[in-house]
């Protein structure tokens, strides 16, 4: 990674790691596989981390490090994701340098992520107050794989409500 020497005042670079779990998902794989994907994936945002340390570009950059899912790893029989929709699955880490990058330290959901990342870019000045819509969460798998009962959960101003099918 060689970061530009004159950065703009703002820009933006996305960085996607593949899925771990595709390491599961090998024949024969173990969860050592699945471990060592996991290392690899720490150590590549190690060096980004480094780069930008050793380049003097680390006060001017915020480094937002998320999932975009979450894992079962076996909690309520569901070894990978999109089966369930337990906090195993739904809910996902931010980690974020400086950590005031995202404002509140309370659980928000994705799609606050970009309005917050724009407002602390100083890009937006309505930031957080574009998230305002609501978020569904939904799987159909259970239903069309087992015939389990199709259910959906939706986040609004009263709280969660399970939606009926």
């Amino acid at each position: 990674m060689r970061p530009r020497a004159a950065a703009r005042d703002s820009s933006v670079s996305w960085i996607h790691f593949g899925d771990a779990t595709l390491a599961l998902r090998r024949d024969g794989a173990t969860r050592e596989n699945y471990r060592k994907a996991l290392r690899s994936i720490d150590d590549a945002i190690g060096v980004i981390g480094a780069t930008l340390d050793t380049s003097g570009l680390a006060g001017t950059f915020h480094l937002v490090v998320v999932s975009l899912h979450g894992e079962g790893l076996g909690e309520g029989g569901e070894a990978l994701h999109g089966l369930t929709l337990s906090d195993a699955t739904m809910r996902v880490p931010v980690v974020a340098s400086p950590p005031s990058a995202l404002g509140a330290r309370e659980p928000r959901t994705l799609s606050d992520l970009a309005p917050a990342l724009l407002e602390g870019l100083e890009l937006s000045e309505e930031g957080a107050k574009a998230s305002e819509s609501t978020v569904i969460r939904a799987t159909r798998t259970p239903h069309r794989a087992y015939g389990w009962r199709d259910e959906a959960e939706v986040l609004g101003s009263g709280g969660w409500s399970t939606l009926p099918s």
